[in-house]
């Protein structure tokens, strides 16, 4: 039996479910209007918007300076890497829309205000957003690839590692990097010598140098 949608968002087309963690890519501004990229996780609750952020970030500063910022939703999982690992390339991608950055390639946009912020923890907020504008983009179809799953799931799993081994949980941080490798070994598989396997082979890297940096 399919599980009553308590709580949708549709905004000029978009739709979002209550109950969904999406992976999206934000994009916020400093107090003087330059755009910082960002892979954010976000899920609605009673038509707003919840995200984690940490205080350590440049995503936190701008948002604390500047309460609007653009979620960009995206499927193709190189724009997800580009967006955590290579910002200066990705920001050639972005153009501004009625005061808001969407980048090519996205599936669509919403632009945001910042409604409330609440402490998370001692180092993350939870900040909750309003909708205010937005809508779906027309470029062409894009067929889809396991390899964007797996990406996705590299660069989350990735970003994970350094706070696991910081917090002494060193079997959590190494089950990370074995689930690291699954998803390397796939898309290896079903995407070789392009560059989704040069992406996921600088992840487990990048992933195994924070092991040997932290000395187990």
């Amino acid at each position: 039996m399919a599980a009553n949608i308590v709580d949708r968002l549709d905004l000029h087309g978009v739709l979002l479910e209550e109950g969904i963690t999406y992976e999206v890519v934000m994009v916020s501004s400093s107090s003087d209007s330059q755009p910082h990229i960002a892979p954010i996780g976000i899920r609605l609750k009673k038509n707003h918007l919840l995200s984690r952020v940490y205080t350590d970030t440049i995503t936190y500063s701008n948002l604390s300076a500047n309460s609007l910022c653009t979620l960009n939703l995206i499927r193709d999982g190189r724009i997800f890497y580009l967006a955590l690992y290579d910002k200066e390339q990705l920001a050639r991608q972005i153009e501004r829309r009625d005061g808001f950055w969407v980048i090519t390639g996205s599936e669509g946009w919403l632009g945001l205000r910042v409604a409330d912020i609440q402490n998370d923890s001692r180092e993350a907020r939870m900040f909750e957003f309003e909708a205010v504008d937005g809508g779906p983009l027309t470029h062409p179809t894009k067929g889809y690839s396991r390899a964007d799953t797996a990406l996705v799931e590299m660069l989350v799993h990735s970003t994970r590692i350094a706070p696991f081994l910081k917090q002494g949980r060193t079997e959590d941080a190494k089950m990370l990097v074995e689930l690291l490798r699954h998803y390397y070994s796939l898309i290896k598989r079903v995407c070789p010598g392009t560059d989704y396997e040069i992406y996921a082979d600088d992840i487990l890297k990048r992933s195994l140098t924070a092991f040997e940096r932290s000395g187990f």
